[in-house]
């Protein structure tokens, strides 16, 4: 998960680059295209969850 959640916040971080410069800049603001959010983990999710199996 690691790896996907950084190759799509390189890609965002590219695309918002291309949203804030000219003439990319030019282009969004007329076809309404702003920047994105980065991928940010919830916290929780490095933890794995409690699986009780009904062993005794």
């Amino acid at each position: 998960m690691s790896v996907a959640r950084r190759d799509y916040n390189d890609q965002v971080a590219s695309y918002n680059k291309k949203v804030k410069r000219f003439p990319g800049a030019l282009v969004a603001g007329i076809t309404g295209f702003d920047q994105k959010e980065y991928f940010k983990a919830d916290p929780r999710s490095g933890q794995a969850p409690a699986v009780d199996f009904g062993g005794k």
